[in-house]
């Protein structure tokens, strides 16, 4: 089960703020947004609107459970939302008509618009993430099966969309950490679209209004200053930062083409509460007919693991961590790929891991250290210096990370004191 460093958001309390009448997810994660090219992503801080832990700490998501085709008080069929691919970017999120609640705070799913969550989540400066996916109705996903196996460059590990299938992710926060049981108890942020079209993907980034009644599109970001109480139960803010379009495909490109880093099978390859059972999430979105084929045994499938969970080896947990975190960039096709180091999960060269490897480029942000990682020696792997810091010209990741995570750091740390043997003599 995740646990943040600072505080733990409990579901049920969020879902009572958020007026979600389904169970929600209490996901530490480990993000690192779509930031700017000097942050993180997906989910350091918590928990995810819509879902709840299961006993084994396994996540279910919003609509999960008791989920219907039809309204809740009229019995009648919920809308299929159609999005108009030339007439985006809408100025107004609920234009989509991807929510259908009484409030669009609610965050309740319309028909099409599918809940899920990911194994490795990305740091995000302590943001909590509600995600959805939609498909156009009638038209479905599909993968390579051939290619199964992820390797260089990530082969079998993206999916098919069909044209006007959207991805979307909503942040919010905790706002009293020292009682997340209680109402009242988060305030949504930014919502983040990422669209299919003919030629590709696209970015929008929508910022809810300070009555959280609509969201609305913003091209440039944003910094907004987050009030809350801290888990000691003292007033303190926090500044986060809403990415630009551009900073966000910055994350999202590889060879100047967009791709999708959540909804990907080593990430959605695990098991979710579904309807008070345990399922395979990829299966259960296939019961939904999401996919134009059959599933193949997907025990046999990779998978990554929760990097702050109780399963998988310390290795499962950093790898994991680090491809949340940093293969955006740092893959062979990446937007750091010229520095050598590359961070997808099943990337198997050592010195791509960066081990006794010398930096691509000497200056500050190698704090004088000699090797990206010193086996055995955190306190000289360049690695976790530049972690451990917030200069915009050090930190990585380079987005949105205004603040510490100590979880990841730790992690690291541990998995490089283990490396046998130890030095680079």
């Amino acid at each position: 089960m995740r646990v943040d460093q600072d505080f733990m958001i409990r579901a049920r309390g969020l879902g009572s703020r958020l007026g979600l009448g389904v169970f929600m997810v209490l996901a530490g994660g480990l993000s690192a947004a779509c930031a700017d090219p000097s942050g993180a992503d997906e989910d350091e801080a918590g928990s995810e609107i819509g879902s709840e832990i299961g006993e084994d700490g396994s996540e279910t998501d919003a609509g999960a459970e008791g989920e219907t085709e039809t309204g809740t008080d009229t019995g009648e069929p919920l809308p299929w939302p159609s999005v108009d691919l030339d007439a985006l970017p809408y100025e107004q999120l609920s234009e989509y008509g991807f929510f259908v609640g009484e409030t669009l705070r609610e965050l309740e799913p319309a028909a099409g618009v599918f809940p899920y969550t990911v194994v490795s989540p990305l740091f995000s400066d302590f943001a909590g993430k509600a995600r959805f996916l939609h498909l156009p109705e009638g038209a479905a996903l599909h993968v390579d099966w051939e290619a199964a196996s992820p390797g260089p460059g990530g082969e079998g590990e993206l999916w098919e969309w069909p044209e006007g299938s959207v991805v979307i992710k909503n942040f919010y926060f905790d706002l009293d950490r020292s009682d997340p049981g209680k109402d009242e108890n988060a305030r949504l942020i930014e919502t983040r679209l990422l669209v299919r079209f003919p030629e590709g993907w696209e970015v929008y980034t929508y910022v809810w209004d300070e009555g959280e009644s609509d969201a609305v599109l913003t091209k440039y970001g944003q910094l907004i200053e987050v009030a809350f109480t801290d888990t000691e139960g003292v007033a303190a803010t926090q500044e986060y930062k809403v990415p630009s379009l551009e900073q966000c495909g910055s994350c999202h490109a590889r060879d100047n083409e967009l791709y999708t880093l959540g909804p990907v099978s080593p990430q959605m390859n695990y098991l979710v509460e579904r309807d008070g059972e345990m399922v395979n999430q990829m299966q259960w979105l296939a019961d939904q007919g999401l996919f134009d084929e059959a599933l193949p045994a997907l025990d046999d499938y990779p998978t990554m693991v929760d990097p702050l969970g109780e399963s998988g080896t310390l290795d499962e947990r950093a790898r994991s961590y680090l491809h949340a975190n940093c293969s955006h960039c740092h893959r062979q096709d990446g937007g750091a790929g010229i520095s050598g180091l590359r961070y997808p999960y099943w990337e198997s060269a050592s010195v791509h891991l960066g081990i006794c490897k010398p930096p691509a480029a000497a200056g500050a942000a190698s704090g004088g250290r000699p090797y990206d990682i010193v086996p055995g020696d955190p306190d000289q792997s360049i690695v976790v210096y530049r972690m451990e810091s917030l200069d915009p010209m050090v930190k990585m990741p380079e987005l949105p990370s205004r603040v510490l995570n100590p979880d990841g750091i730790a992690l690291i740390s541990e998995w490089i004191t283990a490396m046998d043997p130890a030095g680079c003599d």
